[in-house]
């Protein structure tokens, strides 16, 4: 508690000793925003054993405090509350991280694409991609800048983004830093990050053998229980294969599994790993000629009347079995060593084939619109037909544009 003059006989003072060296780009504290309870002057020291690398006072305003203090190879930090803002005030510090949440506003951004997609039979599982281009004039990105920040990126870093259109406010997601690129005589930067899909690329499963279990099961082993997922109940007992190949990345097991059990996967905007198959169901949004930017960007996909699957358990000395659905010379192959219901698989993926009916209008932009929300198009002959959204890209370019992808019904 300050006194009369909002001083302190003695500093409070907390010092946090590393477990092992680090760098930063700075520090932030958060304080008590409700009572106003922050300091009002912050002196912050970094060390290195008893060598003092930096020292640094701020002058506190809100209740956050953003910190720009580079330094590397600390071990040791010290930060020192010289008062408070007004008397009789009290100090109450709720969080203290090692770096610097930085921001990128309306004023910031020069332009932003977010691109999300779903395969619907499942031959693939892509990964959301964030890509924004920022104000870079005083050079803080630019790779040789020594006094710059781009050195203190790390892959992985959380990225949390969100649109605003008439002061309401959408989640568009949570993203993993990837990349980083500024040239040294451009005004601009430019920042790349991409959901959790991309991690699972870069990791191994080596779980694979012969057998058996749920798709539950299968989708604990494969991402662990940290990672939340959105299993529905007519998918959480269908029965999968183990026989996942050796070489396979967890990203490759997720889709093997989710293929088996009829259904497709992606990354929602949450960080949830949601399985789904992808049917209509009740429209959420409309599109017609007043949001859309034209009546076009509407195709039929190729057409198959034969598939061919390849169960083939190399845990196993079995032989490998194939499964066909349908018949004529129009044929897709598939080889899923998991997909041990190969007849049910089969038709299942016939049926994903033979919804060909495809949806790409280029539209105003609703980014609360998520992937297996039903949206209803109309076409240039004012008929309105439901599909399910399998994809959206978003552009922010001073204003908002997206580009949203949909299946409709099967079409012979």
């Amino acid at each position: 508690l300050s006194d009369e003059r909002g001083s302190f006989s003695s500093p409070p003072t907390l010092t946090m000793n590393l477990s092992a060296p680090a760098s930063s780009a700075g520090f932030t504290m958060l304080f008590d925003d409700p009572a106003k309870c922050w300091p009002g002057t912050v002196r912050i020291t970094a060390y290195s054993g008893d060598s003092r690398l930096a020292q640094q006072e701020f002058t506190v305003t809100e209740a956050i405090l953003v910190a720009n203090m580079p330094v590397d190879d600390y071990d040791t930090v010290k930060v020192e509350f010289l008062n408070t803002p007004a008397p009789y005030r009290r100090i109450k510090m709720y969080q203290f991280i090692f770096g610097i949440i930085q921001e990128f506003d309306q004023s910031m951004v020069v332009t932003a694409e977010f691109e999300y997609g779903v395969s619907i039979d499942c031959s693939s599982i892509p990964s959301r991609k964030l890509t924004f281009t920022f104000d870079n004039k005083d050079k803080q990105y630019n790779f040789l800048n020594p006094t710059g920040i781009y050195k203190y990126l790390q892959n992985g870093q959380s990225v949390y983004t969100g649109i605003s259109i008439n002061s309401e406010s959408v989640n568009t997601g949570q993203f993993a830093f990837q990349k980083a690129t500024a040239s040294d005589d451009a005004l601009t930067a430019q920042i790349t990050a991409n959901d959790y899909v991309m991690r699972l690329e870069k990791d191994k499963y080596t779980g694979g053998q012969s057998g058996t279990w749920t798709l539950t099961e299968a989708v604990s082993a494969i991402l662990g229980d940290d990672i939340q997922t959105d299993i529905p109940a007519s998918l959480a007992s269908v029965i999968v294969g183990k026989a996942i190949p050796a070489d396979s990345t967890k990203r490759e097991a997720l889709r093997l599994v989710s293929q088996a059990a009829q259904c497709t996967c992606w990354c929602d905007r949450d960080g949830v790993f949601v399985f789904r198959d992808l049917v209509i169901g009740t429209s959420v949004d409309t599109l017609t000629s007043d949001n859309m930017y034209g009546l076009s960007g509407i195709s039929v996909g190729e057409f198959y009347d034969c598939v061919k699957l390849t169960v083939d358990d190399s845990y196993s000395e079995s032989d490998p079995v194939e499964y066909v659905a349908g018949s004529g010379v129009n044929v897709k192959t598939y080889s899923n060593p998991c997909a041990i219901n190969g007849q049910q698989v089969a038709n299942w993926l016939l049926a994903t084939l033979q919804r060909r009916l495809q949806y790409d209008p280029s539209n105003r932009g609703n980014p609360a619109v998520e992937i297996g929300d039903t949206i209803t198009i109309y076409n240039a002959f004012d008929a309105a037909e439901n599909a399910v959204v399998t994809g959206q890209t978003l552009t922010y370019n001073g204003g908002l544009k997206a580009n949203t992808k949909a299946l409709g019904a099967a079409w012979e």
